[in-house]
């Protein structure tokens, strides 16, 4: 579960009817909810990550090597997929008692190739927005959950310090596309991770 509080606030208008930016405070809201990551919940074939676990250790181009991954499936056989169970999944956070669904907007999804939009991910986006409005339940996204393009790693991920503007590049494009529906927005998940050279 993801706790988190905030203080509401609403644009009024005032008796002269002159100061449009005035707000009016509504109140503090508990949000109480629900965290997936798109890429672990269901997969994406343009992702980095599923490049990696498609690789062989420790040679990533060639075809032989060992899996790296353990056990009897891996996320391409076996996940609870979110992307295509939305509805099944925001109904049971509704059942839950949860107001609150941070979910990552897969940049890899949005963008498989450079410069290339893929307008019927950005419209499942949409459609799993409008749920959560119709249940009461508050976005939260996430732009990066470990995961990017392909393409963005081929080019050196955040290691090349010239990519940067880059991933500026995607946030101001996630925010252009969904800034209207998401209040709260996260730009890394758990960051430190990244650190620690896990991410």
């Amino acid at each position: 579960m993801v706790q988190t509080r905030s203080s509401i606030r609403e644009p009024t208008t005032p008796a002269d009817g002159h100061d449009s930016n005035h707000v009016q405070e509504k109140g503090e809201v508990f949000h109480k909810g629900v965290a997936i990551s798109m890429w672990q919940n269901s997969g994406d074939d343009d992702s980095n990550w599923t490049n990696f676990i498609r690789s062989k250790y420790p040679f990533k181009s060639l075809p032989f090597g060992v899996k790296r991954y353990s056990g009897k499936y891996n996320l391409e056989q076996s996940c609870p997929d979110t992307w295509n169970r939305y509805e099944e999944d925001i109904a049971l956070a509704k059942k839950a008692g949860c107001n609150a669904f941070r979910l990552s907007i897969e940049w890899s999804r949005i963008e498989p190739q450079r410069g290339t939009i893929d307008q019927a991910a950005v419209a499942r986006y949409n459609e799993m927005l409008d749920r959560m409005k119709e249940e009461g339940i508050e976005p939260n996204a996430t732009l990066h959950h470990f995961t990017h393009p392909q393409w963005f790693d081929d080019l050196g991920g955040f290691e090349n310090q010239e990519n940067i503007s880059i991933f500026v590049g995607w946030a101001l494009k996630a925010t252009e596309l969904f800034g209207n529906r998401i209040t709260y927005w996260a730009t890394f998940n758990e960051p430190t991770v990244g650190q620690l050279g896990l991410g």
